[in-house]
């Protein structure tokens, strides 16, 4: 610093990104459509299994597995700025 005191910066992490893409994300997620909306919070914010998550829907699995992966493609694609 200015009185010849040495001075150690500490690298913080900048959380603009952080929150801009967890916007994004909810805007990307508020986008789809309520069943689809429904197998994401099962599958990743209550973390269910493609399994309990058709049985909990009235799916397969196999059906699960398909969208899940076509509502991932979705997101992504609105994720990219």
């Amino acid at each position: 610093d200015e009185d010849g005191n040495p001075q150690t910066d500490v690298p913080t992490p900048d959380i603009q990104d952080e929150i801009s893409e967890r916007l994004s994300l909810e805007a990307a997620i508020n986008a789809l459509p309520q069943n689809d909306r429904e197998i994401i919070r099962l599958r990743y914010y209550q973390c269910k299994t493609q399994v309990q998550t058709a049985k909990a829907l009235n799916m397969t699995q196999v059906q699960v597995s398909r969208r899940e992966k076509k509502i991932l493609g979705f997101i992504r694609e609105k994720m990219v700025i």
